[in-house]
């Protein structure tokens, strides 16, 4: 990609909303500062997941819960339009979840997992109003905080799955102010296949705000290798499918072959190296050997098998109709199932537990973040006569995240909510930067002549 190029896109996808006043008063101020430091908190307290805290939430979402209330008052004090992203597909998800509930064979348990859904969407439309209103300066320094995040953590479960010692340690350590996986590494997690799913979602960050072509593939190098020693095949498969679904699009949306297969050849060589290194110490360690052979090969066969028991479980249970057609409620099926887990299949879950409404919100949830990650390809072919890996991300991760919840169940993942909420903010802007010589119909380039008409109307007023 041409400098002149990469300007351009770094003007479409970080610039405040043009022709915008901000306020400048004290308050405001104050409060994005603080707002500010609640976000790098949210950002490093994102991977501590192996605390055992009231009614089963994260530190994370006690720290959010306890910064909304001040989000919220900046919102209103800056005049930031609040868009309700996703609102219809996750109106029919807790609708269905709603009426499955009282199916359920313990209902208040179920109801508390819709009155958690209620809360993260409300974080995620917070969210990404936020990020829609911070200067492009301190949106880069999020997203570094982010990657940066992202490549340390995965440096734990690395450590753990290199080193028994380590691991054994850091497992004791934990386990005394919570849980964590005593099968695979998952550094601060409570499960190594959530553990996978955060590192695998750290390549947004990385592509969005990486300072140079040789920091991206290290990192990303770093990143792969995490998710490897946690041992999720269900993760090492969506970031393969990710990264084709990758090189696909930037095909077709018109970026030069030169460069796609320049970053191809970079990454595929730091695999090699990655792979040649591990090869070179596995020979020299037998139990390293072992502990590889284990994760991707001796467990596979078993983790299927468990896998499609659970699924079998889940269709027997459609046939005989003990799952009506409105589901027996959110997160239930562990409660009727011997083994006492949950399917590790978010449509097939959905479809039991939350019924047809249920799963027709969560078909729309994902199609719409489909669509919205072809927006932002549209967006770059008006603009762009090149195509770079950031243009694509979003589309890669929204992809991989599909696949991974064909084996895993990740709707309640925060860091997929992060993803999608950063989308939302960038097409914001995106959208606010079309306007200023192409209007849009779009929603999002409305609640930006929105704010611009607010704004005027302000400005009459005074």
């Amino acid at each position: 990609m041409t400098q002149t190029a990469l300007r351009n896109w770094e003007d479409i996808l970080q610039p405040s909303p043009p022709a915008v006043e901000r306020p400048e008063e004290s308050q405001a101020s104050l409060l994005r500062a603080l707002l500010v430091i609640y976000l790098l908190g949210m950002l490093i307290l994102l991977p501590v997941q192996f605390l055992r805290l009231p009614l089963n939430m994260a530190l994370i979402d006690w720290w959010n819960v306890l910064a909304l209330p001040m989000a919220w008052l900046y919102l209103i004090r800056v005049r930031q339009p609040l868009g309700l992203p996703y609102a219809a597909a996750m109106g029919l998800i807790l609708l269905g979840g709603l009426i499955g509930t009282f199916s359920a064979p313990n209902p208040m348990s179920s109801l508390v997992v819709l009155l958690k859904e209620v809360y993260l969407y409300i974080w995620f439309v917070t969210l990404a109003a936020l990020l829609a209103s911070f200067p492009a300066r301190t949106l880069r320094l999020l997203l570094l905080v982010w990657m940066s995040v992202a490549i340390l953590h995965g440096l734990l479960p690395a450590a753990q799955f290199l080193s028994p010692n380590i691991w054994e340690t850091t497992q004791a350590s934990l386990n005394n102010f919570g849980a964590v996986d005593d099968i695979r590494p998952a550094g601060l997690f409570e499960n190594a296949n959530a553990t996978a799913l955060f590192q695998l979602m750290g390549f947004v960050p990385l592509l969005l705000a990486g300072p140079s072509r040789k920091a991206i593939v290290m990192g990303g190098a770093l990143l792969f290798l995490s998710i490897v020693s946690t041992g999720s095949l269900g993760a090492v498969a969506a970031f393969l499918c990710g990264l084709f679904i990758a090189v696909i699009a930037l095909f077709v949306v018109g970026g030069r072959l030169g460069p796609i297969l320049k970053t191809v050849v970079l990454l595929t060589i730091a695999g090699l190296l990655l792979g040649g290194a591990f090869y070179f110490a596995a020979s020299r360690d037998p139990d390293l050997q072992a502990r590889f052979e284990y994760f991707f090969y001796g467990r596979a066969e078993g983790s299927a098998e468990g896998r499609f028991a659970l699924w079998r479980g889940g269709i027997e249970m459609l046939l005989r109709s003990e799952a009506p057609i409105w589901g027996i409620g959110p997160e239930a099926f562990r409660d009727l199932d011997i083994r006492e887990k949950q399917l590790h299949n978010d449509l097939l879950a959905f479809v039991v537990e939350r019924g047809v409404l249920g799963v027709l919100g969560l078909v729309w949830l994902g199609g719409t973040a489909v669509s919205q990650a072809f927006r932002i390809l549209r967006i770059h072919k008006k603009r762009l006569d090149q195509a770079g890996l950031v243009v694509v991300i979003f589309l890669a991760a929204v992809i991989a995240a599909l696949v991974e919840s064909q084996t895993h169940q990740i709707f309640h993942a925060r860091t997929l909510w992060l993803v999608l909420a950063v989308q939302e903010a960038l097409l914001f802007r995106m959208t606010a930067f079309e306007s200023e010589t192409e209007p849009s119909p779009s929603p999002l380039n409305a609640l930006h002549h929105g704010r611009m008409l607010a704004a005027q109307g302000n400005e009459l007023r005074g």
